[in-house]
């Protein structure tokens, strides 16, 4: 039966005339009142009352009947007088919320702003009212941690968890929270703490640290907070052992020590630092003003001097020593190197140049002695001597090909063996050339002349040289 009756309710709060929505809002009321301790409520029946409600909202126009509408929706959680029953129906809002968000334009955004404003004001009275028992706080945590503000869940927006940040600490400083404990206060901002942990987004992770971290330790809220040094003790602790977990990321491990820094600092206050800086005593003083008017003192105090530059500079020679000596090494091994190497003969004594200048600038300063530079230049001449240098003669520049004596003379034979060879003209035969316009003609006896084209005559020679030569 009240499955039958949920789904008339909703087809009501879902009608387009107003009269409708306000009468159905008003039976839903009293209907929940009664029928909520007789009825053990399905999450399923949960969502199809609420899916009539967002649409109840969806249909309201002007700001002012929205927020009376929003008010009457949010006092429906006084029905419920048991827990459960309290939970199922705050966590079937918020799932409701998550799965229309997508669906939500800008114009109607407002509206739905307000109304989840409302529900977590309202939430937070009821707990006010209930004196902040232990187990309605823990209901509250359980929704809020496994529906809007869970850091992975893919139903959940990242829009509906920004927002929820930003209001929560506003909300609940709005309330008189002089009777809450320091430990149920810790307890409702643990979902917005593991959030702050296990969140992969850099938006989320840095409104959780803008919103709630540093709005506690701001001068204003420190006055509402009862024992704000007692709360502050236990998030520093808290957020310290989250952050040195290992499956946390850096990214988060680096707010979660900052934050817990800034709480540990705010509970130990200025007073404390100053205290710990240890004063100067007096006696130290006076001994400083007496050493000043002794001369005995002054001369002791020159020799001292004088002892710390002599042991200094021995300190700084056996030092230079020491490079040197680390440098040669280096030196004679890069040359062993370059031999041992398969380098070619070529690129052999660029190597051994470029290390040897390099050894050098790194052995010598600036202002470097003469027998450096011998003892430099007597390795290198050691290198060059194990290395047998191949200069490979490279023909000079414009250069052309020549042919040997022996080589012309043989041509020249077999070209005049060629031309001996070829048969001479025919008699009968009479050629004639006319020179106009690069034009030639030939014509046998009894052929009349033909006319040939330039490109033709040229082919034509350029075929009777080659055969010739050949």
């Amino acid at each position: 039966m009240a499955s039958k009756e949920i789904v008339v309710f909703a087809k009501r709060l879902a009608s387009n005339e107003k009269k409708i929505r306000d009468r159905s809002i008003k039976r839903l009321y009293f209907w929940l009142s009664k029928r909520s301790k007789e009825i053990d409520f399905d999450e399923i029946e949960m969502l199809k009352l609420w899916r009539g409600l967002f649409y109840c909202m969806w249909m309201s126009d002007k700001p002012l009947i929205q927020e009376e509408l929003a008010d009457s929706l949010a006092s429906l959680l006084l029905c419920f007088e048991d827990v459960e029953k309290w939970s199922l129906f705050l966590s079937s809002f918020y799932n409701t919320m998550s799965r229309e968000w997508i669906g939500i334009d800008r114009l109607r955004m407002d509206k739905f702003y307000m109304l989840m404003k409302k529900m977590m004001k309202q939430s937070l009275a009821i707990l006010l009212m209930r004196e902040w028992d232990d187990t309605w706080v823990n209901a509250l945590v359980n929704t809020l941690s496994e529906g809007p503000i869970h850091p992975s869940h893919f139903k959940v927006l990242d829009g509906i968890r920004l927002y929820l940040t930003e209001i929560f600490l506003k909300v609940l400083l709005s309330l008189d929270i002089s009777k809450v404990s320091s430990q149920n206060l810790v307890c409702l901002l643990k979902p917005f703490i593991t959030l702050s942990a296990e969140s992969s987004n850099k938006v989320v992770l840095s409104n959780t640290d803008e919103s709630i971290y540093q709005q506690l330790l701001d001068e204003d809220i420190k006055s509402k907070l009862p024992n704000y040094k007692e709360l502050y003790s236990i998030l520093e602790k808290l957020l310290f052992d989250l952050g040195s977990k290992g499956s946390i990321k850096p990214r988060n491990r680096k707010v979660l020590y900052e934050a817990s820094k800034k709480f540990r600092q705010a509970t130990a206050g200025h007073d404390d630092a100053l205290n710990a800086i240890e004063p100067i005593p007096e006696e130290s003083l006076d001994e400083d003003i007496v050493v000043q008017n002794d001369p005995d003192c002054s001369q002791k105090v020159d020799e001292d001097v004088q002892a710390d530059d002599t042991t200094h500079d021995t300190n700084t020679g056996k030092r230079k020593k020491k490079k040197k000596e680390k440098t040669r090494n280096l030196k004679n091994k890069k040359i062993k190197k370059a031999i041992t190497n398969g380098v070619d003969d070529q690129k052999k004594p660029e190597i051994l140049h470029q290390q040897n200048d390099q050894a050098d600038a790194d052995i010598m300063p600036k202002k470097s002695s003469k027998t450096s530079q011998t003892n430099s230049k007597s390795i290198v001449t050691k290198a060059k001597s194990l290395i047998k240098f191949k200069k490979t003669k490279k023909p000079p520049s414009g250069t052309v090909f020549r042919l040997s004596s022996k080589k012309q003379k043989e041509l020249k034979e077999k070209h005049q063996q060629n031309k001996k060879s070829t048969s001479p003209v025919s008699s009968g035969k009479k050629v004639r050339i006319m020179l106009k316009k690069n034009k030639t003609q030939e014509f046998h006896k009894d052929e009349p002349a033909i006319n040939v084209s330039p490109f033709r005559t040229n082919l034509l020679q350029i075929r009777s040289k080659a055969e010739n030569f050949f």
